[in-house]
């Protein structure tokens, strides 16, 4: 039995986990940020947290977690506004993840499908980091700004290292396709929800966001995959 499978069991322990697990949503979201005044990219880590708490505690405590953490945030972070549009987009999200991950894990994944797996994620994050992410970066840790340089060369040592984990991941245990392939489905959720409510309140400024929105998608994938990986081969 897995860890999702015990928190799934018993409606106590997943009361307490879905606590948990909001507030390490909350924090992942408001952790760290990464601005470029050039291009308006933005980015946190707040994926991170939705996944993991999806992919450990199921999909209703993705749900919870993604929904009430990531609203929470948005209100911390001065962005109240978005807080109900977060609510629902990442509440589904998490429940999305979660349920895909139960069902899609059954299925056997061969090697070659987690070697694409790790090559589409590698490919994406040089690709979107180096048009988008690129110059001078306002990176926020903690309320603590600090201002840093971004070339296409970090961002092709950032996809080579997610290369490595990803395939190292996929290699030992192929499963570890199935929760790529579940975080990309509901990753397109969040990226199609918030487009869908930015459009209708800014029109086409919308479209910018797509692509930045995809990046926070890989960013949380790769991190998430990493300590899955180990929780999962700590508690076997």
């Amino acid at each position: 039995m897995n860890i999702r499978e015990k928190i799934e069991s018993s409606p106590s322990l997943r009361i307490a986990y879905s606590s948990l697990m909001i507030a390490f949503t909350f924090i992942s979201t408001i952790v760290i940020s990464i601005y470029i005044p050039a291009t308006r990219g933005f980015f946190n880590i707040g994926e991170f947290g939705v996944y993991i708490a999806a992919l450990t505690g199921g999909p209703i405590v993705g749900l919870i977690a993604g929904g009430f953490g990531s609203a929470l945030a948005d209100i911390f972070l001065g962005y109240e506004y978005y807080a109900p549009i977060t609510l629902i987009v990442k509440g589904l999200e998490g429940l999305i993840v979660g349920y895909l991950a139960s069902k899609l894990v059954r299925i056997r994944f061969n090697r070659w499908m987690g070697i694409t797996a790790s090559l589409a994620v590698a490919a994406l994050a040089i690709t979107i980091g180096s048009a988008y992410y690129i110059g001078e970066a306002e990176v926020t840790i903690l309320n603590i700004s600090y201002v840093i340089s971004l070339s296409t060369i970090i961002w092709l040592v950032v996809g080579i290292v997610m290369l490595s984990v990803t395939f190292y991941s996929t290699m030992k245990k192929p499963s570890m396709t199935a929760y790529i392939v579940a975080m990309f489905i509901g990753g397109t959720e969040m990226i199609l929800g918030y487009f869908t409510a930015q459009y209708i309140i800014f029109g086409a400024a919308a479209f910018v966001e797509l692509f930045y929105n995809l990046f926070q998608v890989i960013i949380g994938m790769a991190l998430a995959i990493t300590v899955i990986s180990y929780i999962e081969e700590a508690i076997q």
